[in-house]
């Protein structure tokens, strides 16, 4: 057998071997487990510092999908990490919340320190002005932005009646690459993050003004980064549900899923901006975070501690099969909204 094509078997049977362990991965991550049917424990933020990171399926399902998705992380920040800051932003959004009495997507422009900003709320469900609300925030590069949420309120046992309005955040239109490609500065996204944190405030206030009596937020992924910072910043609605996010927000930038290599060099510039952690300086009841003990992007070790002594829930997950839970999660956020309702 010439040199040539013993080169060609062994690629080919290396290449096998990568399809075999990625389908093996799919097929794992698409699992869809019932909330009873997660192994979880209920521990307090502070206590998570000391947990190890195995690598196992979970892991090995974040660590596959993020690492295709590199060439797109590696676009963030790549003309740099100078913002003001997180308040600053906050401050300086402006926009007019369009009037929500119909099921539908009503988009409209923001004004942010960073120009204007393409928004929305889409009333994914809608019950009355005067039913309790879930507003939901969605993750980072969710292209369609609601397909989650529709997958996690059609699965599972729970049908609150309830308004269920989704925050459509900026960048989230056209592909999964917009997010990477419009967050070109740190600036921007954190543009980014305040425009959800404000809507999300808008939205309170209109509900409570409509008679709304129990206002829920929640989001995952970047969705509970700024579900964390309404906490941190309005701490006006009922209860919070941040799932796989914490208040570092600069870890996952700098570990799980890397920026452009020009911003990993100013790790400490990017903490500076995107660590939210030092306003979290109580131990609120309304607040239930859930984190995944195997996600290598939301690091447990790094994420948790961040809360202190708010008892997290902890599902023995990574990042993508937690997202993938779609009627573990459906009880998790919906039983929690019904219990604190009632």
């Amino acid at each position: 057998m010439s040199k040539l094509k013993k080169t060609l078997l062994i690629a080919s049977a290396a290449f096998l071997a990568i399809l075999v362990i990625a389908f093996a991965l799919l097929v794992f991550a698409v699992q869809n487990p019932e909330y009873r049917n997660v192994k979880k424990e209920r521990v307090p933020g502070k206590d998570l510092s000391q947990v190890e990171m195995s690598w196992n399926m979970h892991a090995g399902i974040d660590d596959l999908v993020f690492g295709l998705a590199s060439s797109q992380a590696q676009r963030f920040f790549r003309d740099g990490v100078e913002s003001a800051s997180i308040e600053e932003h906050l401050r300086n959004i402006q926009f007019y919340l369009p009037e929500i009495d119909e099921p539908g997507l009503q988009e409209f422009t923001v004004n942010t320190l960073d120009g204007p900003m393409q928004t929305g709320v889409l009333a994914l469900k809608w019950i009355g002005p005067d039913s309790p609300t879930f507003i939901y925030n969605h993750g980072a590069s969710q292209i369609p932005f609601d397909a989650l949420i529709r997958g996690i309120v059609q699965s599972g046992p729970y049908d609150p009646q309830a308004n269920i309005l989704v925050v459509k955040a900026p960048f989230h239109t056209t592909s999964r690459g917009e997010l990477a490609e419009g967050s070109s500065t740190v600036s921007r996204f954190l543009a980014v993050l305040a425009t959800v944190c404000r809507v999300d405030e808008s939205l309170v206030q209109a509900m409570r003004k409509s008679g709304s009596p129990f206002i829920v937020v929640a989001g995952l992924s970047m969705g509970g980064y700024t579900t964390n910072l309404h906490r941190m910043h309005f701490n006006t609605a009922d209860l919070y549900l941040p799932v796989v996010a914490g208040t570092k927000f600069a870890d996952a930038f700098l570990h799980g899923s890397p920026a452009h290599p020009a911003a990993l060099e100013k790790a400490e510039t990017l903490k500076r901006t995107l660590d939210f952690s030092a306003r979290w300086n109580d131990e609120p009841a309304n607040v239930i975070p859930l984190l995944a003990r195997y996600d290598r992007i939301t690091r447990i070790q790094v994420q948790g501690p961040a809360y202190k002594g708010t008892v997290v829930e902890v599902w023995d997950t990574g990042h993508i099969t937690t997202a993938t839970s779609v009627q573990a999660l459906n009880e998790f956020l919906f039983k929690h909204f019904e219990e604190a309702s009632e």
